[in-house]
């Protein structure tokens, strides 16, 4: 229990110091973790109302969740895979749980979110939008099972990247690609439905699209629409588990 405490101290301090550092000497500084995706929305809204806007009930509400939810899953699957890179001091130096680096990097991307969060809770405030208790609880539910993704994606690439340095410029590709391929700035409606099911393989678009249904419609997914979900993050936490424990024996090496 002494230990886990112990464990559980060193993430605090490290994802804070994270924190703090990623805005450092900028002249807004914290005031960046909102205004980024506020203008990452304005932009984004002036340049697709036009399609969308008159065609969705709620756009604006839609794509500023859906742009909250991308940044999030972006900065920290990112932070995640550089986390042992940027972190070598530690890793040759100190004494400390390799796990908890990549973790910790997760951390402050998930404080930038709930700061985010609070935004999203005002516009939903003044577009006159509450969502029940029950569709809030299974919203968390499904952000739990993306973390849980994220968290074995970045134990995965974490211990990958410093063997295959071309592995971060590659992601960086990935993720622009995926961008457009997950129902982010348009809803998946847009999509012809003799082509949705493919867009449904990628697995970032149940969520997206369950998380906006529950909070803006108040739609629960079926069961055995969620179950491949939890299905696919326990196996991605348990490969990247077992790929990390591995691996990070002989990561110093590599740094």
């Amino acid at each position: 229990m002494q230990s886990l405490r112990h464990h559980l101290e060193i993430l605090r301090t490290l994802s804070l110091t994270d924190f703090k550092l990623r805005y450092h000497g900028s002249l807004l500084g914290y005031i960046w973790a909102l205004l980024k995706p506020l203008l990452i929305f304005c932009v984004l809204y002036l340049v697709f109302q036009f399609m969308f806007g008159s065609q969705v009930e709620y756009y604006a509400l839609r794509l500023l969740t859906g742009i909250i939810l991308w940044s999030f899953f972006a900065e920290a699957t990112n932070a995640g895979m550089n986390s042992l890179m940027q972190r070598a001091n530690i890793v040759t130096k100190l004494s400390v749980p390799r796990w908890i680096i990549p973790l910790a990097s997760i951390a402050t991307s998930a404080l930038s979110l709930l700061i985010n969060l609070g935004i999203l809770v005002l516009f939903f405030m003044g577009n006159g939008k509450i969502p029940s208790v029950g569709a809030l609880l299974y919203a968390l539910a499904l952000l739990v099972l993306l973390f849980v993704i994220i968290i074995g994606f970045s134990l995965l690439t974490s211990v990958l990247l410093p063997r295959f340095r071309d592995l971060g410029q590659i992601w960086e590709v990935l993720l622009n690609a995926l961008m457009y391929a997950t129902p982010v700035i348009y809803p998946i409606t847009a999509i012809p439905e003799s082509y949705r099911g493919w867009f449904y393989l990628n697995p970032l678009t149940p969520f997206f699209e369950h998380i906006r249904l529950l909070l803006i419609e108040n739609k629960y997914p079926a069961m055995q629409e969620v179950m491949p979900l939890g299905t696919i993050a326990l196996a991605t936490l348990f490969v990247g588990w077992i790929v990390f424990n591995t691996l990070q024996r002989t990561i110093a090496e590599q740094l």
